[in-house]
């Protein structure tokens, strides 16, 4: 794939009708797509090292809370923080989803700047908000 051989990602996802409570589910799914080929192509660790010096562990909490899938990209046990950070990074309404809003874009410059393109594909992206 000429794509392939420039690095460059194509990651896709598809909103799912099922899991119409979350409304990103979609962008989630995409998001996934893309930590596995990050696993598979060696990439995830340069991006852990990123994650460590650019984001607080309550930020990383909250984004893999959120992302399920993208586990790898996280440096450490999910399981272990909770119980330490629950309570500061429970926020309410739309404080919540501009801080989850804030750290993905965030999250996607980290992955982008160790990339030389990604393309994010999200199918049915019309159901997201039915």
């Amino acid at each position: 794939d000429p794509a392939d051989d420039m690095g460059m990602v194509f990651a896709g996802g598809k909103f799912d009708l099922n899991r119409t409570a979350l409304p990103l589910s979609a962008f989630f799914d995409a998001m996934s797509s893309l930590t596995k080929f990050l696993v598979v192509n060696d990439r995830v660790e340069q991006i852990k090292f990123k994650i460590i010096l650019e984001f607080e562990e309550d930020e990383v909490i909250l984004l893999a809370r959120a992302m399920t899938g993208c586990e790898d990209l996280f440096f450490f046990p999910i399981e272990e923080a909770l119980p330490h950070a629950r309570g500061s990074i429970e926020l309410g309404g739309k404080e919540a989803a501009m801080r989850l809003q804030f750290a993905i874009r965030r999250l996607l410059k980290v992955i982008c700047s160790n990339l030389k393109g990604v393309v994010l594909f999200i199918d049915d992206l019309q159901w997201s908000d039915a």
